[in-house]
């Protein structure tokens, strides 16, 4: 299992602190819902609602064939499970706390808690703050919980600062604080698990300026203005940048959400000063079918692109033609069973090797797409209910 120190953690997540101001995470594009849900108990606000099981929701997801995974030279997320540990008492109360579930893939996060959750019957409250740019309302939200007296608190942070005083104070009343995906800065942290966007992007772009034979100007459009996510990823992609001199980065945009119509009107104000674009390089794949709106409406060709994803089913075949060259997709999922599934053993008295485990991300091309869906790496990332395709669903990916 490869971990990491907490110190270089912290330098890492130190690097883009003072671009963050308020906001962070892996979209800002509106809210899906500003108060608290819960996956396998009733919602606070609907009383005595029966829940939904994984099978009723439809977020079933394949059977990860482990050799012809490893073959492929796919990562083995079975190896980051905890040991052995007690099973929870029944009545055992969780929460967790998500900036947002605006895309396929933030969603993805909530079926991988949801998924441990019930595995082990524990009782789970989601708690949503909305948006990215509500950090104070997840702040709230993390005193709720503690003032509700669950026995862990699970979060993706909306900011690796904000909620140091709440780690502190949830310790200190005896409760198990652990993260996905972005470990908060907080020693007080029990456990955390990182997902490392700068290298996700030096590999994303290298793979993108090969394809265009190493030179050529480029396009930069990049969603979650401010966020952590965005910082780091466009830092990596920097940094690969200056490995190709004959690449030149001839326009570059940011902007708050990881929405096409954004991308597409970016992309027009692009084109309209550097028509001859070669590549265009993002952050989410989602962006590319508003770059190839604007492509289309400019008379041109499409162009490779590539991003963090896929999201949906029209992007795995973005991903197959061609048209999306590099995908380097996080283990959205499969992390969220991964914290869950920590979370309960640390209660239990496992304790990690390491603070904080660095999880590898899965790199799609056109040339492995097909072997991602065979072998089931594909829905670690993403379940098949997000992508609309797969097992469970009406249509194969």
């Amino acid at each position: 299992m490869k971990q990491s120190k907490r110190g270089s953690v912290r330098t890492w997540l130190l690097a883009g602190a003072v671009a963050l101001i308020a906001a962070l995470g892996l979209a800002a594009c509106g809210s899906s819902g500003s108060g608290s849900s819960s996956s396998t108990t009733a919602t606070q606000s609907e009383g005595s609602a029966k829940p939904e099981t994984g099978a009723e929701k439809g977020s079933e997801t394949a059977a990860v064939d482990t050799k012809a995974a490893k073959a492929a030279g796919f990562p083995d997320y079975d190896s980051f499970a905890p040991p052995k540990f007690k099973e929870p008492k029944p009545g055992t109360r969780i929460a967790f706390l998500m900036p947002e579930t605006v895309v396929p893939l933030q969603r993805a996060i909530i079926e991988g808690v949801e998924a441990g959750a019930e595995k082990y019957g524990v009782d789970l409250t989601v708690f949503d703050a909305g948006g990215y740019a509500n950090v104070p309302k997840q702040v709230s939200q993390f005193e709720t919980a503690i003032g509700q007296g669950f026995e862990a608190i699970m979060m993706l942070p909306a900011s690796p600062r904000a909620l140091n005083a709440q780690i502190k104070a949830a310790k200190e009343a005896g409760i198990t604080v652990t993260a996905d995906l972005i470990p908060p800065e907080s020693e007080e942290l029990d456990f955390g698990l990182l997902s490392n966007s700068v290298v996700e992007a030096e590999v994303g772009t290298t793979e993108l300026l090969e394809a265009i034979g190493r030179e050529g100007e480029i396009f930069g459009l990049f969603g979650g203005e401010g966020s952590a996510p965005n910082i780091f990823y466009v830092q990596g992609a920097m940094k690969a940048l200056k490995k190709f001199p004959k690449v030149k980065l001839v326009y570059e945009k940011n902007f708050p959400a990881f929405n096409p119509a954004e991308a597409q009107s970016a992309m027009e104000d692009g084109l309209a000063a550097h028509p001859n674009v070669d590549a265009v390089l993002t952050n989410s794949t989602s962006l590319v079918s508003g770059v190839e709106r604007a492509l289309q409406s400019a008379g041109l060709e499409s162009v490779p692109t590539n991003g963090v994803g896929p999201n949906v089913k029209s992007e795995v075949e973005a991903i197959r033609s061609g048209e999306i060259v590099s995908a380097t997709l996080p283990a959205f999922y499969r992390s969220g069973e991964l914290i869950t599934e920590w979370t309960l053993a640390i209660m239990a008295g496992v304790k990690p090797e390491a603070p904080v485990v660095e999880l590898p991300f899965i790199n799609l091309s056109p040339g492995n797409i097909d072997e991602a869906i065979s072998t089931g790496v594909l829905y670690e990332g993403l379940t098949p209910k997000q992508l609309e395709c797969g097992p469970g669903q009406s249509e194969e990916c």
